[in-house]
């Protein structure tokens, strides 16, 4: 034990031999370290925005859906639907974690004004209901965000009040607030069938094809021209721990097994792939970084500490022939080298958080293409924090591992012959 004491002694002491090239490999462990900690924070940011915009906005933390709506979504079938009330509401409302649900019907049809006609996806949506499931709410609150805004008029309310158009829709028939509107769609039963009302907002989302298309109605007025009472295409699920969503799916899946019609749960991961697979690339991404860092730590210790050696084959020798074991000078340099990059990570560590806390209340500004300027507001993670420290304590003992090995294969006298 004394001798470990005594060897901890010397490798910290011999750290600060050489100042100015612990100093500079110091700053390379600790900028490297100080960058994957941003970075990760910043790319959290960005996913929780992202992850906010599709969630809170318009898909819900997951949806309920007739098994095999989801494959044949584009036309919006009407025929695979469900009721909107009775049973499953109710068995959903029973699983824990969930916290509002609301129905909502997809229809196609064509929309006239004046002289104007074009096609349209009009999205039944019970305006009282949505606030609770998606609190930024497509076209269904007055207040904007950064992946929708009401630009004009007023958001969607009841059945006699209107309807709120894309605004590319919109911008495409002229049309403005108050002015008059029908709609002419084709029913379940398979007849057609049109509904007057009026433009009662305009409202810009992040998706430009449904900038181009989206057309939201009153769900009873929907249901009503669609011949389709009581019933809607899919639920949109809130849920009070977003963490939580696998248990929960899992759990709603259980609830709903042998009801009829044959439902099937889907996530946010499912709904929305495209958000999916952009957190997994910015993951996949944070592990390259954590790589890069690694061989930076590995190139500035390996100089370091072969430069260390090659300087101290005397001392080397001298601790061999008063009886050091080459065991313990294999020890030594690995200690110096862990030494070093525990102070140099930990340094980076705290110049990362720093800037990740620093940035956090003011946001950085992040322009989505196509759409608007969002903030975003890196975060802490303790988690990614230790991970980053790791992998440089990992590459500073790598790094190490050869030069400490060729000191300890010294010979003393060819050592000590040394100049």
């Amino acid at each position: 034990m004394s001798g470990l004491r005594e060897l901890l002694r010397m490798g910290v002491r011999n750290v600060g031999r050489n100042r100015r090239r612990s100093l500079i490999t110091g700053a390379m462990i600790a900028v490297a370290v100080a960058s994957v900690v941003f970075f990760k924070g910043y790319t959290l940011g960005i996913e929780q925005v992202m992850l906010s915009g599709a969630v809170d906005s318009w898909a819900g933390a997951l949806q309920i859906q007739r098994e095999g709506y989801a494959e044949a979504q584009d036309f919006a079938p009407l025929h695979l639907d469900l009721p909107d009330e009775g049973p499953l509401p109710t068995a959903v409302q029973q699983v824990p974690n969930v916290r509002a649900l609301v129905p909502r019907l997809r229809f196609t049809g064509h929309l006239s004004s004046g002289e104007g006609m074009a096609t349209f996806m009009g999205l039944g949506m019970d305006a009282g209901g949505e606030a609770a499931v998606c609190p930024l709410g497509v076209g269904t609150r007055s207040q904007s965000s950064a992946f929708n805004a009401l630009l004009e008029g007023q958001p969607l309310a009841g059945e006699d009040d209107g309807v709120v158009v894309a605004v590319e829709l919109a911008r495409g028939l002229g049309l403005k607030v108050g002015d008059p509107l029908t709609l002419q769609v084709r029913t379940k039963p398979g007849s057609i069938d049109t509904a007057d009302t009026v433009v009662r907002g305009i409202f810009r989302l992040d998706d430009p094809m449904s900038n181009k298309l989206l057309v939201l109605v009153p769900l009873r007025l929907a249901q009503k021209v669609l011949h389709m009472k009581g019933r809607a295409t899919a639920f949109a699920v809130g849920v009070g721990d977003l963490d939580g969503l696998d248990q929960t799916v899992g759990a709603l899946r259980k609830a709903l097994a042998g009801q009829e019609p044959p439902t099937r749960v889907l996530p946010w991961t499912e709904i929305v792939p495209f958000l999916r697979d952009t957190i997994e690339l910015q993951s996949d991404t944070f592990g390259v970084v954590l790589v890069v860092v690694v061989l930076l730590v590995l190139v500035g210790v390996v100089n370091t500490m072969m430069m260390s050696v090659l300087e101290r084959r005397r001392e080397v020798g001298t601790l061999m022939a008063i009886g050091f074991r080459r065991r313990a000078i294999l020890w030594l340099f690995l200690i110096e080298s862990l030494g070093l990059g525990a102070v140099a990570s930990m340094a980076g560590a705290a110049l990362g958080s720093a800037l990740v806390l620093a940035t956090h209340s003011t946001g950085i500004g992040f322009a989505i293409p196509g759409g608007a300027t969002i903030l975003v507001h890196p975060e802490l993670r303790p988690a990614h924090l230790a991970l980053a420290i790791t992998a440089a304590l990992a590459g500073a003992v790598l790094a190490a591992l050869f030069p400490a090995w060729r000191a300890s294969r010294m010979r003393p006298i060819e050592a000590l012959r040394t100049i």
